[in-house]
């Protein structure tokens, strides 16, 4: 007869023998509540503790017009980020 651990830390016995009742194997205790481990928060972002941020209207009905202006701010978006490419890959090739 032989003694195995279940998957609840439990002591089983196995073999050939009367049935006994189990008796549960205590896991041995932490000593204390803090660790000897120290953490190293370099590189860590702190958490965003700022008020939520406003937004638009959801239950806004959105017109053409409105579409047409947000299409107008994209294109001046990305140009103006095509630009600074311009600009930075200018600098970069003169250094």
């Amino acid at each position: 007869m032989h003694d195995r651990l279940n998957l609840r830390g439990e002591k089983r016995r196995f073999g050939k023998a009367e049935e006994q009742p189990e008796e549960p194997v205590k896991s041995p205790e932490p000593e204390s509540e803090e660790s000897d481990l120290e953490i190293d928060n370099e590189g860590v972002i702190e958490p965003d503790n700022d008020d939520p941020q406003e937004m638009g209207d959801e239950n806004v009905e959105v017109t053409e017009e409105m579409m047409d202006q947000a299409n107008e701010k994209k294109i001046e978006a990305i140009n103006a980020l095509s630009e600074g490419d311009k600009l930075f890959f200018a600098a970069y090739s003169r250094h």
